[in-house]
C-alpha cells in the first residue's frame, strides 16, 4: 500500500549489502527463511498455508482476538490471516492513518472502499470491531473473486481487485505486499504477542529492499530481533525491537560494530 522514497540511505552501505548478499548466495530481495524474491516462491508459501488453513492457530493472545475470531467465523476466513493483516497494516493501532486516507486497524480506504462496505461515517473506521469486520468482509469478497487464491486476494487487498488478474503478471508492489503480509503471518503462527519498543534502523521504498537489508543485518549480527513495518508515507521501515534501554543500546552497538550502520532517527 506504500511506495515512496527511502530516507538516509548511503550508497556505500547499499553496495556493501548487495555484494555481501550476492557472495553468500542470497538474492537482494530474499529475507532468510521468511520470504523469497520470486513470485512463484511467494505463491508456494501462500498455497502451503491455504492447504492447512483450517488447522492454523494464532500463537498466543494478540490484541482484539474476540473481534478477529468473530469476523473470521462470519466470513469463513482463517483467524491467523486477519491477525497478520492487521499486524502488517497498522501494528494493531486502531487510530492508524496513511496519507492516502487508509484508516484504522485494517487500513480501509476512505471514502471509496469504506462506502462500498457500507461504512458511511469516517470516524467509524477507528472502531476496532468495525474495522476488523470491514477488512474481513472485503478480504472474503476478494478470496471469492480469485477462487480461493490467497496470494492474489492479499495482493488485491493492497492494489485493488482491478489491478490483479490470474491472467496477468502481478505488479511488483502487490507481489511484495503479499510477501510482507506472509512475513507477519509467520510471526503470528509461531510467536506470542509481546508489546515491545522499536528503534528505527532504516527506511525503504519497497518491501523487497527492506527484506534484503534485514537479511543482511540478521546475518551480520547474531540474534538480532528485527521487524519490518509499513510506514505512513509509503515506506517499509526496518526496526530493531527491545524491552529495556540496556538491551536497545547493546543491539545498536552490535549493529554499529558489525556493519557501521547507525539508526536513521530516534526510536518510537
Amino acid at each position: 500500500m506504500r511506495s515512496g522514497n527511502p530516507k538516509s540511505l548511503l550508497m556505500p552501505i547499499l553496495i556493501l549489502c548487495f555484494f555481501l548478499c550476492t557472495f553468500e548466495g542470497v538474492s537482494w530481495g530474499k529475507l532468510g527463511k521468511t520470504t523469497d524474491s520470486t513470485e512463484a516462491e511467494i505463491r508456494r508459501h501462500w498455497k502451503a498455508f491455504s492447504d492447512k488453513k483450517r488447522s492454523a492457530r494464532v500463537n498466543g493472545n494478540y490484541p482484539y482476538m474476540d473481534c478477529f475470531s468473530d469476523a473470521a467465523r462470519k466470513y469463513n476466513l482463517p483467524v491467523p490471516l486477519l491477525v497478520a493483516m492487521a499486524r502488517g497494516e497498522s501494528g494493531f493501532d486502531p487510530d492508524a492513518r496513511s496519507h492516502k486516507e487508509c484508516l484504522g486497524l485494517m487500513q480501509i480506504k476512505w471514502p471509496g472502499t469504506a462506502n462500498d462496505l457500507g461504512i458511511m461515517h469516517r470516524e467509524d473506521l477507528f472502531n476496532p470491531a468495525v474495522s476488523i469486520d470491514a477488512g474481513a468482509r472485503y478480504m472474503s469478497w476478494l478470496v471469492d473473486q480469485f477462487d480461493g487464491d490467497l496470494f492474489l486476494a492479499v495482493a488485491a487487498y493492497n492494489y485493488g481487485p482491478n489491478a490483479i488478474s490470474p491472467k496477468r503478471r502481478v505488479p511488483s508492489g502487490a507481489k511484495w505486499y503479499a510477501a510482507y503480509i506472509f512475513r507477519h503471518l509467520k510471526v503470528v503462527l509461531s510467536k506470542p504477542y509481546v508489546k515491545a519498543h522499536r528503534e528505527l534502523i532504516m527506511r525503504f521504498e519497497s518491501f523487497d529492499e527492506a527484506a534484503g537489508f534485514a537479511s543482511y543485518l540478521e546475518r551480520a549480527v547474531e540474534a538480532l530481533p528485527l521487524e519490518i513495518q509499513a510506514g505512513k508515507h509509503q515506506t517499509y521501515n526496518v526496526y530493531v525491537t527491545y524491552k529495556t534501554t540496556d538491551q536497545r543500546d547493546s543491539y545498536l552497538k552490535n549493529i554499529k560494530e558489525k556493519t557501521g550502520i547507525k539508526p536513521s532517527r530516534k526510536g518510537i
